[in-house]
């Protein structure tokens, strides 16, 4: 694994480790996507329950993403690997992996203030639970260099950033 990549593993393992103790908002959502990955679809009560917990403009975004077909599941190849690809609204990729997204909104609001996702990350959680994904086959180097990347760039970003 790359440094790069390890980088993002040890982000996601503090992320999930910083929410557990105070994460009822967590577990919940949680709760939600296992019920939903379950159950191959996404109910009004979902709908409802979700957006308690996230802010009902991210999940009507996410639920946007999913139905523009933006959100792509990239398998790496010979490993099987899995990372996600999602578009912003300015055209940006996002590369979602282990619970972390590279957004400006994930690194300055999820992790920081305790906020449970990214539309990003929402969206790739709900596409996969239902196979919504676009599927895209990579090469193995293609995962190092996307998720290296990604976490490249989200350490250049400057502090106070909306997301895309």
């Amino acid at each position: 694994m790359s440094s790069q990549a390890r980088q993002v593993e040890v982000g996601a393992i503090e992320w999930q480790r910083r929410y557990a103790g105070n994460g009822l908002a967590l577990n919940a959502y949680r709760a939600i996507i296992d019920r939903i990955r379950a159950a191959r679809e996404l109910t009004e009560g979902d709908i409802i329950s979700l957006a308690v917990i996230v802010k009902r403009t991210m999940l009507a975004e996410a639920l946007q993403l999913i139905d523009n077909k933006q959100v792509v599941r990239c398998t790496s190849q010979p490993s099987n690997r899995v990372y996600y690809r999602v578009k912003g609204k300015s055209e940006m990729q996002y590369i979602c992996v282990a619970n972390f997204c590279s957004c400006p909104y994930f690194v300055y609001n999820a992790v920081s203030k305790e906020a449970v996702c990214c539309k990003h990350l929402l969206a790739v959680e709900i596409a996969s639970a239902l196979d919504a994904c676009i599927e895209d086959e990579v090469e193995d180097h293609m995962y190092a260099v996307e998720v290296g990347l990604a976490t490249t760039v989200v350490q250049a970003k400057p502090e106070k950033q909306r997301e895309e």
